[in-house]
């Protein structure tokens, strides 16, 4: 095992803000899942923590670390002047600077100074890629600890394949969201105000759920059963700009997107406002294969991961063949291949995607 070398300045850390999580071990744990509050997310890392990652000198570093994900960076602060020294001080020692970049948002990082950057950010558009940009995992619970024991709930293949999404077909908080809910469930009408040039559908992730959805529900009479549960609202109305205001109902829809999940062979990943999806890492967490709709994402460890193996990948530009795509995957795989597939993709998971999996792995950037 490769343990990471690691340089973090506390002078550097802006008031209030938490230390990034690969700092969790060290500094201590100040994040958590903004909707659940639920810190179990990164127990296994924190556990070890210390044997993956080693706090050092700058000189002895692979790297120089901000301390805090660049979104507490977001306003001037003495913070941001110390961070502007730091980068000086990397590039003198030749070290690169990491920043991690959790949010829907791809906008550049700039210290104004000269360093070699290395931004690992949830939201990536390979068009738009920078140098030094990678992926970094989109972080939830496990999804298998509270119902399955950490344990995979394996299915049989059957002559069918199933494809599972509980979701908001709503797109949020748009203006127009009373009038896509008559629409949503009515393609002709959509299809109208498409042609008088009414967009319904306020970013590029909804539009792309909404024809997958539609696309899929026409690929019924094409061999594939569907596992629908539609909504219109972010978690069935119980969050509201980032807030829990309902957490009965919360409970009640996160334990049913679980189950929608593991009653399903395939699960539908689309993005969302960022060009990433939380559902794909939870997808394979949940020992499930995902559906992609690929929008020029870029995914984590794409060097040393062979992703055509974990999902079956649809363009944003052939959804209209979505169904007869999983229909083709799903009759490719025998039965003992498709037992398999969804034992894969929760190890893919733990070894890699996991808070854990993922600073065990993080050195391969970094080649000594």
């Amino acid at each position: 095992m490769t343990r990471l070398r690691v340089y973090a300045d506390r002078d550097c850390l802006p008031d209030n803000a938490p230390p990034c999580i690969l700092l969790a071990p060290f500094w201590g744990l100040a994040d958590s899942d903004p909707i659940t509050g639920d810190g179990r997310i990164y127990a296994p890392y924190m556990q070890d923590g210390a044997r993956l990652v080693e706090l050092t000198a700058l000189d002895a570093a692979d790297f120089a670390l901000v301390p805090a994900n660049w979104e507490h960076y977001a306003h001037p602060s003495e913070a941001v002047e110390r961070l502007r020294r730091l980068a000086e001080r990397a590039a003198q020692a030749g070290k690169p600077l990491v920043v991690f970049y959790r949010g829907d948002y791809e906008f550049p990082v700039d210290l104004g100074a000269p360093v070699d950057l290395r931004v690992f950010r949830t939201s990536l558009t390979r068009s738009a890629r920078r140098p030094g940009e990678q992926t970094l995992p989109a972080w939830s619970a496990d999804l298998l600890d509270d119902c399955c024991g950490g344990k995979v709930r394996v299915r049989d293949k059957g002559a069918r394949p199933v494809v599972g999404f509980c979701g908001d077909m709503s797109s949020g908080s748009h203006p127009l969201t009373r009038l896509k809910r008559l629409i949503g469930q009515h393609p002709a009408r959509y299809a109208l105000f498409k042609r008088i040039g009414v967009e319904l559908i306020d970013h590029p992730g909804a539009r792309h759920r909404w024809h997958a959805v539609h696309a899929l529900r026409r690929a019924q009479s094409q061999g594939v059963d569907l596992n629908l549960v539609l909504r219109y609202g972010y978690w069935n109305g119980s969050v509201y700009r980032g807030a829990v205001r309902d957490a009965h109902n919360l409970a009640q829809s996160r334990a049913a997107y679980v189950e929608n999940m593991l009653s399903s062979d395939y699960v539908l990943c689309v993005r969302g406002k960022g060009n990433y999806s939380y559902r794909f890492y939870e997808t394979l967490c949940c020992g499930r294969i995902p559906l992609v709709v690929d929008t020029g994402g870029v995914l984590p460890f794409e060097d040393w991961i062979d992703w055509s193996r974990y999902g079956v990948w649809v363009g944003a530009d052939e959804l209209p063949h979505i169904g007869e795509r999983v229909r083709a995957f799903h009759a490719g795989l025998t039965p003992d291949a498709f037992r398999e597939m969804q034992a894969a993709c929760r190890q893919l998971w733990l070894d890699w995607l996991s808070p854990r999996g993922f600073f065990a792995n993080l050195h391969r950037y970094f080649a000594r």
